[in-house]
C-alpha cells in the first residue's frame, strides 16, 4: 500500500481479543499508529470481557468493536458484515491473537493490507494464512512483539520510551480520594496488592498464606495500610488472605477504572502475573511482579515502575503454544511455590527504601 504517513484518514482495525493485561501491552502500538499519521481513524475489537474500559477516554482511538472470542456461525456473519461495511483499509490482529479466527475476519471483511504474525499453533502451521503481510514472533516483550507489527506499514519504532495508555478522568481521580478520605487513610503509605488472576489461570497464582505473611512484613515495616485488590469473582480470596493475616487489610471490589485510581494512590503495588498488575504500571506506580509460570522477557510489568520477582534457579513453564496443558493445573506452579516471602519482601524493600 501507499506510504501509511501519507493517506489521509486511513481507517484501521486493531483486533486485540485478550484480556485487559495483552491489551495494555498493545496500546503503545496504538498510540504509535496514532501518532505517525494524526489523521488515521483507528478502531479497536475486543472481547466482551471487561477490556472496553480500559480504552475509555483514550483519544487515539475512534470507536471499540465488541467481538466474539468462540463466535457461532450466526456471530461470526453478523461481525465480518459489521468489518465489511466500516470499509477498513488496514487490518492488524495484536499479539497473542485469536489465530486464523482474526485474520479470516479481516480477509472476509474485504480489508485490503491485513498484518499480523505467524507462528504453529499445535497443528495449524501457519496461523498467518490470511494476512498479506505476517511476521514470525520473536523472543522479545509482548509491547515489542505488536510493535513490530508496524513494519508491515513501514514504521520504524523505538520502544525505550513507551508506556502503557490507560489515561484516567478528574472523576475518577476524585472519587478515589474521596474512598481514601471515607476510610480514614488518605494520609498514610498505601500499599495495593493483588493475590488472584484469570479463575482459568490458577498456576499463576502465589500461596494465601505467603500473601498474608508478606503483608503483615509490609505493614510493619512501612507503617502503612494495605488494600487488596481484585474482582468480585475473587471475594473469597481476599477474605482468605485476610484471615491469615494479623493485620486488617481493606478488600477492594470496585469497576476496572474506579479500581485503577485507586491503584494509581498506592506508593508502590505487588501482584501475581495478572491484568491488575499491568494496571498498576500504567498509573506510574513501582509495581511488583511475582513470576514462575510465565516469561517475564514477555510479559514483566512494562517501564522504568516495572520489577520482577522470580524464585533463584526457576525458568518459565508456560508455553503459548500449548496453552491447554497448563491450564490443567490448578494450584500454584513450581516455580512459584519455589518463591519464599523472605525474597520478595527483600526485594521489594530493597527498592522501595532506596
Amino acid at each position: 500500500m501507499h506510504n501509511y504517513k501519507e493517506i489521509k484518514q486511513p481507517r484501521v482495525l486493531i483486533v486485540a481479543m485478550s484480556g485487559i493485561g495483552n491489551l495494555l501491552m498493545q496500546t503503545p502500538l496504538i498510540k504509535e499508529l496514532k501518532e505517525t499519521n494524526p489523521t488515521a481513524e483507528i478502531s479497536v475489537m475486543v472481547a466482551p470481557r471487561g477490556t472496553k474500559d480500559v480504552l475509555l477516554h483514550n483519544n487515539n482511538i475512534k470507536r471499540v468493536i465488541i467481538g466474539y472470542p468462540k463466535p457461532t456461525l450466526k456471530q461470526r456473519i453478523e461481525i465480518i458484515k459489521t468489518v465489511y461495511n466500516e470499509k477498513f483499509d488496514i487490518g492488524i490482529v495484536a499479539f497473542p491473537g485469536q489465530l486464523t479466527n482474526s485474520s479470516s475476519l479481516l480477509f472476509f471483511g474485504n480489508i485490503s493490507a491485513r498484518i499480523g504474525h505467524k507462528y504453529n499453533y499445535y497443528f495449524l502451521k501457519n496461523s498467518g494464512l490470511f494476512f498479506t503481510k505476517s511476521f514470525p514472533l520473536r523472543q522479545v516483550h509482548d509491547v515489542q512483539q505488536n510493535l513490530n507489527l508496524l513494519q508491515g506499514l513501514d514504521i520504524d519504532t523505538n520502544s525505550s520510551n513507551t508506556e502503557y495508555d490507560f489515561p484516567l478522568t478528574t472523576t475518577e481521580q476524585t472519587s478515589a480520594e474521596s474512598f481514601l478520605s471515607q476510610n480514614n487513610i488518605n494520609e498514610k503509605k498505601i500499599i495495593g496488592l493483588h493475590p488472584g488472576t484469570n479463575i482459568d489461570m490458577i498456576y499463576k497464582r502465589w500461596p494465601i498464606e505467603r500473601w498474608a505473611k508478606l503483608a503483615d512484613g509490609l505493614i510493619d515495616q512501612f507503617k502503612a495500610e494495605v488494600l487488596i485488590f481484585g474482582g468480585p469473582d475473587e471475594n473469597k480470596l481476599k477474605e482468605e488472605v485476610a484471615k491469615h493475616m494479623r493485620h486488617k487489610p481493606h478488600n477492594i471490589a470496585l469497576s476496572l477504572r474506579d479500581t485503577a485510581a485507586l491503584m494509581s494512590k498506592c506508593s508502590f503495588f505487588v501482584s501475581n502475573d495478572s491484568g491488575l498488575m499491568h494496571i498498576a504500571v500504567s498509573q506510574k506506580i513501582p509495581t511488583f511482579g511475582l513470576f514462575g509460570p510465565t516469561d517475564e522477557g514477555r510479559t514483566a510489568p512494562w517501564g522504568k515502575y516495572g520489577h520482577v520477582i522470580r524464585a533463584k534457579g526457576t525458568t518459565p513453564t508456560y508455553d503459548v503454544t500449548k496453552l491447554q496443558e497448563i491450564r490443567k493445573k490448578h494450584e500454584a506452579d513450581e516455580t512459584l511455590l519455589s518463591l519464599d516471602v523472605k525474597t520478595v519482601f527483600e526485594n521489594i524493600t530493597g527498592i522501595v527504601n532506596t
